[in-house]
């Protein structure tokens, strides 16, 4: 996991950091409305925009791998450009990853909000 994210360069560190509070607030959210006090309360979104933030981070990563390759992409093999390219992909990888999940995780407890909500105005 570790390789993932320091391969995933400078901004490896701080996708992990939004990957860990999007667990957090997962987890937080869950209690609340599966626990026995069944809050409806919750603020959902969050979970959905640090997701969209990680992937925002991937693009901007691959980006930038990609731009600072071809300021030096005279003096590289054909070998070396395509190594640095994959190299790239992992922080795109990695921020898809996350946005992923947190889609997931959002729409699951999107559901149980609305059938709470729905049971609540009956």
């Amino acid at each position: 996991m570790f390789d993932l994210i320091i391969q995933s360069g400078i901004l490896g560190w701080p996708m992990a950091l939004i990957a860990l509070g999007n667990i957090f607030l997962t987890v937080k959210y869950s209690i609340k409305l599966f626990g026995s006090e069944k809050q409806t309360k919750v603020d959902l979104n969050k979970i959905i925009i640090l997701g969209v933030l990680a992937l925002s981070l991937g693009i901007f990563s691959h980006v930038l791998g990609l731009y600072q390759g071809l300021q030096v992409y005279s003096y590289l093999s054909a070998d070396q450009v395509a190594g640095g390219y994959a190299a790239s992909l992992v922080a795109l990888m990695l921020g898809m990853g996350i946005f992923v999940i947190s889609a997931i995780l959002w729409f699951l407890l999107r559901s149980k909000l609305n059938c709470e909500l729905m049971k609540a105005s009956k």
